[in-house]
C-alpha cells in the first residue's frame, strides 16, 4: 500500500526585492543584496499547500507596501495563493 503524501504549510518564508522596497540590512550582506523571490526558494515541494510570509525588515514606513507587494506575488507563486498568514512589521 502506498503511504499518503503529507501536506505541508511552509510556516516561515522571506522574500525581498531591493528594487521594490528598501532593506537597510542588505548593505551589510552583499551576498544577499539582490532580489530573492519565490522562484529562488531552495525547495518548493509539490506537497506544499500554503505558505506564511514573514516580513523581511524593509523600512518601517514601507511595511504596508511590503504586504501589498507580497500579495501581488500570488499569480506567480501557487503556495501564496493559499497563504495562511502574513507576519508583517509591527511599528513601535
Amino acid at each position: 500500500m502506498k503511504a499518503p503524501s503529507l501536506q505541508v504549510v511552509d510556516s516561515h518564508v522571506h522574500v525581498w526585492d531591493p528594487a521594490v522596497l528598501d532593506y537597510a540590512w542588505l548593505d551589510a550582506a552583499p551576498a544577499l543584496n539582490h532580489p530573492f523571490l519565490p522562484a529562488d526558494l531552495p525547495h518548493t515541494p509539490q506537497n506544499t499547500r500554503a505558505a506564511v510570509f514573514v516580513q523581511a525588515d524593509c523600512r518601517a514606513d514601507q511595511a504596508l507596501k511590503e504586504v501589498d507587494w507580497v500579495s501581488g506575488l500570488r499569480t506567480d507563486w501557487p503556495q501564496a495563493r493559499r497563504d495562511r498568514g502574513v507576519c508583517a512589521h509591527q511599528p513601535r
